[in-house]
């Protein structure tokens, strides 16, 4: 019965979500759920494709992750908790309508229902009372993550990782998988072995979303495991930026000139070019507060921004570059925020979430 409970109470929820999702700027806030606990964290940040929401993941001192949503021209309004099933959230993304919101869920421990253990990817209609549906079975040995849709919204793709333990050697097999039609689809494997670096021509660190994904194209960054390899230099190690370069489906680099050290980078849905996070705090190369947004398209590698005083880290750019978001530190308060940078503006605005998850709770 509390099941059935909780689910009616999510139906009311989103029915309050999606007449505020999409009605006057004014309206945001009335019906978000309250907070007391201060905001310790943000990431994630992801942009409505019509630039008129971010949405992102947010921890307050209950520490778990949940989604929240900021419409960008209601700026004095609390943001709008999302009311999901009462699981990890994180990896937000918004079909290229704005109809659907996807994301993964982390369940662990006795209390969580058996079919949402471990990771899954949900989707939910950001239209209508929706209760959301679960479109991965659980496996306890998979981590789901950086869910992204298709460019024409039919089809979500995600990244799975397996680590299997051989006899003398661990192995990291990296999938690249698409929900088609209501079934899973692996579009292509790769692994990393780490006592044998010769084992694959493809050897992935990590694979970002940050990018396209259609049916005659497909691209992604990949960090391959010579991006994040220490050198020694007098005895020091010091540490290499993570090199990150992008990818074709089947792991041809398609800008083989190209290694950014990068610590983050986006692609708009179009795919033509790209934006990327550079830190150049040389003085400080463990912990940099000083960062560089620079802008690709085509040949052309100009600088966006410089940020300086905060630590930056998981960006999002709009499809046509007018707009990026980021989360960064604010000062040295260790409280993190979501910034947007539009461009040809001189200067990033802080969307002060903090505050915000404040405003929630009065």
């Amino acid at each position: 019965m509390s099941a059935l409970v909780a689910r009616y109470r999510i139906i009311i929820c989103w029915t309050a979500l999606a007449a505020i999702f999409f009605a006057p700027e004014n309206a945001l806030g009335e019906a978000a759920q309250p907070d007391s606990q201060p905001l310790t964290m943000v990431a994630r940040p992801s942009l409505a494709p019509d630039r008129s929401a971010v949405v992102f993941a947010f921890q307050t001192n209950r520490n778990h992750w949940r989604l929240g949503i900021v419409k960008l021209a209601a700026k004095t309004q609390p943001m709008l908790i999302i009311p999901l099933p009462a699981f990890e959230w994180l990896d937000p993304a918004i079909s290229p309508d704005g109809n659907v919101l996807t994301a993964v869920s982390f369940c662990a421990g006795d209390a969580c229902p058996t079919e949402a253990l471990h990771h899954n990817i949900w989707k939910f209609s950001l239209q209508r009372p929706d209760p959301g549906q679960q479109i991965t079975r659980p496996d306890p040995a998979i981590r789901r993550r950086s869910p992204i849709f298709s460019t024409d919204g039919q089809e979500i793709a995600w990244v799975t990782e397996t680590i299997a333990p051989p006899a003398n050697r661990r192995t990291t097999v990296k999938q690249i998988v698409v929900h088609r039609q209501g079934a899973e689809h692996i579009l292509e494997t790769y692994q990393s072995i780490a006592s044998d670096l010769r084992a694959s021509p493809v050897m992935f660190v990590d694979i970002s979303f940050a990018g396209v994904f259609a049916r005659d194209h497909f691209q992604f960054v990949g960090r391959t495991l010579e991006g994040v390899l220490a050198t020694a230099d007098g005895g020091q190690l010091r540490p290499k930026p993570a090199a990150w370069v992008l990818f074709a489906l089947d792991g041809t680099k398609l800008h083989a000139d190209r290694v950014l050290e990068a610590s983050a980078l986006a692609i708009p849905r179009t795919g033509t070019g790209y934006i990327y996070l550079r830190p150049v705090d040389s003085a400080n190369p463990f912990n940099p507060t000083r960062f560089e947004i620079r802008e690709v398209k085509g040949n052309e590698d100009r600088l966006r921004l410089t940020f300086s005083g905060r630590y930056v880290r998981d960006i999002s750019v709009s499809d046509n570059f007018e707009l990026i978001s980021f989360a960064a530190e604010r000062g040295s308060s260790g409280v993190h925020s979501i910034w947007t940078h539009r461009s040809g503006d001189p200067a990033a605005v802080d969307l002060d979430i903090p505050e915000r998850v404040r405003a929630s709770a009065r």
